[in-house]
């Protein structure tokens, strides 16, 4: 059975963005730069070895979380011009490492692009839901293989740490089909991604 991801907060155009791109390098090519400088230029990279790491930027209003954009950054660098009458943050993820957010305020003003470290490791929130009606599951379990990684509360959360990046995580819950997925599915979900698992028939097997 194919698994059914849920973002919790779907992806929508952004009025007041304008995404100029990705770059390759430390500075901006030509073709930005013509029309004046992107108001924020991100270079992500890996928190130990300083080098760039492929990334995917979200962008999103602070007011207005449920509206954000994607942005690719496959050699670690993106610009984009935003409207500075607004509160615009930014989460910035990577394989193989810790998803960070930040702030346009909270970020340096300096020429060229702003260096963005990323921890090795894994870190995330996530509901599940089973059922045609998405009911919250409580004590379903998150495992890597046999391991268990948590279980979740009342409401279906379950937070999930790792040092690394988990090839595959599995979701089990009494009286419903047993999911897999891969971390890399959630980089363009801004949050709070849902699992949902399926129910099954009286008598038949869970997996």
């Amino acid at each position: 059975m194919r698994r059914k991801l849920v973002p919790f907060l779907a992806v929508a155009g952004l009025a007041g963005l304008v995404w100029w791109g990705a770059f390759q390098g430390p500075e901006a090519p030509p073709e930005l730069r013509s029309g004046g400088e992107p108001e924020v230029s991100l270079l992500v990279v890996d928190a130990g070895t300083g080098e760039p790491i492929e990334a995917v930027v979200l962008a999103f209003r602070a007011a207005r979380r449920e509206d954000y954009s994607v942005h690719e950054a496959p050699a670690g660098a993106v610009a984009l011009g935003h409207d500075p009458a607004e509160e615009w943050c930014f989460s910035i993820g990577a394989r193989g490492h810790v998803r960070r957010r930040l702030r346009a305020s909270e970020l340096a003003a300096q020429e060229g692009p702003q260096r963005v470290p990323l921890e090795p490791g894994y870190s995330e929130r996530l509901r599940v839901v089973g059922g045609e009606e998405e009911r919250p599951l409580a004590e379903a379990v998150v495992l890597e293989g046999e391991t268990a990684l948590g279980t979740t509360d009342a409401d279906g959360w379950v937070e999930i740490a790792l040092p690394h990046w988990p090839a595959e995580l599995r979701v089990r819950a009494v009286g419903y089909a047993e999911e897999t997925f891969e971390p890399e599915e959630w980089l363009h979900v801004l949050e709070d991604p849902r699992v949902w698992l399926a129910e099954v028939e009286p008598g038949a097997k869970e997996r």
